[in-house]
């Protein structure tokens, strides 16, 4: 924590991000800068489940020993956070293939630059041990992708989605 001992702190777990990132998520797109929603219904869902696999992290609050606040996500173990993201992703696809493809671009994402739109790659930054635990999990994720998207583009109905313009 960059707060010094005795300065309030607001911490909130993941549900609540996620509940935020959700309210705010649906008072966007279809003005200004944002493109409407594509499908709205699925990724509104998706944005408020987003990081549902931290249910269990959450539930058990582990604490940083020298400040002895929650974790935040970027201070959190990668021992303890790998399960997260799989477990995000998995659920959401569960709730349709769509939202498991988004959910796991997401988490490769935060890892990778953002596919070319952070020059910053969350994986160069961490230790050996790290990523030599993060990235056969990316990899099961690009081929989790790669197969959510044939399903996607057989499908009439969802086709669009995932055609390269969209």
């Amino acid at each position: 924590s960059t707060c010094s001992p005795g300065e309030a702190h607001l911490v909130l777990t993941m549900e609540q991000h996620t509940a935020t990132a959700g309210t705010l998520a649906g008072h966007f797109g279809g003005t200004g800068p944002f493109a409407p929603l594509e499908p709205r219904d699925l990724l509104l869902g998706l944005v408020w489940e987003h990081d549902r696999g931290w249910a269990e992290v959450d539930a058990v609050a582990p604490r940083d020993p020298s400040t002895d606040l929650p974790w935040s996500v970027y201070q959190t173990p990668t021992s303890v956070s790998i399960g997260t993201g799989p477990r995000s992703i998995d659920h959401n696809e569960r709730c349709h293939p769509y939202r498991g493809l988004v959910s796991s671009m997401h988490i490769v994402g935060l890892f990778t630059g953002r596919y070319g739109l952070d020059q910053t790659r969350i994986l160069d930054l961490l230790d050996e041990p790290s990523r030599a635990l993060l990235e056969p999990m990316l990899a099961a994720e690009l081929d989790r992708q790669e197969r959510l998207r044939r399903q996607l583009a057989a499908d009439p109905d969802t086709a669009r989605w995932v055609a390269d313009e969209a």
